[in-house]
């Protein structure tokens, strides 16, 4: 039988049909779906080519490489919401420090000693390089001072060459490579607390011997009785930050700046980096501001108590920032560029209001740091004060802290923190808008 071939007709049209909306749906879709384009790349921080700079932290990085780096990222602020409750292991005698990298293993350390056991000295390593970062602890007796180590804690009960402790004195330290052989040597001094003489009772310099021998130890040069330092030097009237150390002559040695209790600042200058440090023309003095400068003359006060030295006005050249225990005004002193200060200070901070919650300085400065603190550019300072010397209108003054904000030489001042008040408060430091 004769059977009728079916035609395909309708069902391609339905097929070409179906072809149409699916071509369709599926531009739409593909419109919609997320297309992967994978890239790998080092990120090295050099460049700001993969990150959006705007907001995040590579902002504060150059497209050079090292050393144009500033060196730091920023994390996101997140104001006063931390609480520090125990802070790590730190020897609770200490009251008197000069910081550097002693051992030479990348971590910032310390060599201590404090007024109440005023013939101790001991190294304090910085624990971070075990894993304790924050944490520090005696590990080594300096010079036969007898000292509990770490992790052991105490009060030393010998001093150096295993002398009887000497419970009370008026100390300071500082430390640079003196002989510059590659390790930080230290420089101790202590007087007694009979105003107005403060008799200089402790005279060391210390030698580090790390780079000559590969162990940590200290060998003593005593000043002690040599005439021409206890002429220059006179004495100290508080265990304050008195004494630093920096190239202050540009001449490649680094040179001991210091305080003394007749109100002048003496330079202990360095005649040569590669001298041995007890060598007797390795030293000599000058006096860079004296106390009729400073005004901090007083047999019956206590003379310069803090000493800060940077470059403060940008112009390639040491100014410094002075303060007294004894006395209610920071004193700055501009460099001419010759080594020459003038008869006065630049500039004289006083509070005049009597006021002593208020952003002014009160006074009694017994410690202060230089730092670039809010990342600007510009060396800051910290002053910190005590209660025992001078008290304006008879009021407690102690444990307050004062910020002083830098801004091309020019400084403005916070009180940022005030023991009377027995709590720490969060403080805008940077002025980014949150609390620091």
């Amino acid at each position: 039988m004769y059977k009728k071939k079916k035609t395909a007709g309708p069902y391609f049209a339905i097929l070409v049909f179906l072809l149409v909306i699916g071509a369709i749906a599926l531009r739409f879709w593909a419109q919609e779906a997320c297309v992967e384009h994978p890239l790998s790349f080092t990120e090295t921080f050099n460049s700001t080519d993969f990150e959006d700079k705007d907001i995040s932290s590579v902002a504060h990085w150059t497209d050079g490489p090292p050393p144009d780096l500033p060196g730091y990222i920023t994390l996101n602020k997140v104001g006063s919401t931390f609480d520090v409750t125990n802070p790590g292991h730190f020897p609770a005698w200490i009251n008197t420090i000069t910081a550097g990298d002693f051992d030479n293993d990348g971590w910032p350390d310390f060599v201590g000693s404090s007024s109440s056991f005023s013939n101790a000295l001991v190294f304090v390593q910085n624990l971070g390089e075990s894993g304790l970062v924050g944490s520090f602890g005696i590990i080594h007796n300096i010079d036969g001072t007898v000292c509990p180590l770490y992790p052991a804690s105490g009060n030393p009960t010998r001093g150096v060459k295993g002398a009887a402790i000497d419970g009370s004195g008026h100390s300071a330290l500082t430390s640079g490579d003196y002989d510059g052989d590659g390790d930080l040597d230290f420089f101790f001094l202590v007087c007694q607390d009979n105003p107005p003489t403060f008799t200089i009772k402790r005279m060391w310099l210390y030698e580090n011997r790390l780079v000559q021998t590969g162990i940590l130890s200290f060998t003593q040069i005593n000043k002690t009785a040599d005439a021409a330092w206890l002429s220059a030097i006179k004495g100290i009237a508080w265990s304050t930050t008195m004494m630093t150390t920096i190239d202050f002559d540009a001449d490649g040695d680094p040179d001991i700046v210091m305080g003394n209790k007749a109100g002048e600042v003496i330079k202990i200058n360095n005649r040569n980096l590669t001298r041995a440090i007890g060598a007797n023309n390795k030293w000599n003095f000058a006096t860079v501001l004296t106390g009729i400068q400073t005004g901090w003359s007083s047999a019956s006060k206590r003379g310069v108590s803090t000493v800060s030295i940077a470059d403060f006005d940008f112009d390639s050249d040491l100014d410094i920032i002075l303060g007294s225990v004894s006395y209610a005004e920071l004193k700055y002193w501009k460099n001419d560029g010759s080594g020459n200060f003038g008869a006065s200070p630049y500039k004289i901070y006083k509070d005049m209001s009597g006021n002593t919650h208020n952003d002014n300085y009160d006074g009694a400065g017994t410690v202060s740091i230089a730092s670039d603190f809010d990342r600007d550019g510009d060396v800051d300072v910290m002053i910190g004060t005590d209660n025992w010397n001078y008290k304006p209108g008879a009021e407690d003054i102690g444990g307050m802290c004062y910020y002083f904000k830098n801004a091309g030489g020019e400084f403005t001042q916070r009180l940022i923190f005030d023991e009377r008040e027995k709590k720490p408060h969060g403080y805008d430091i940077d002025m980014g808008g949150n609390l620091d």
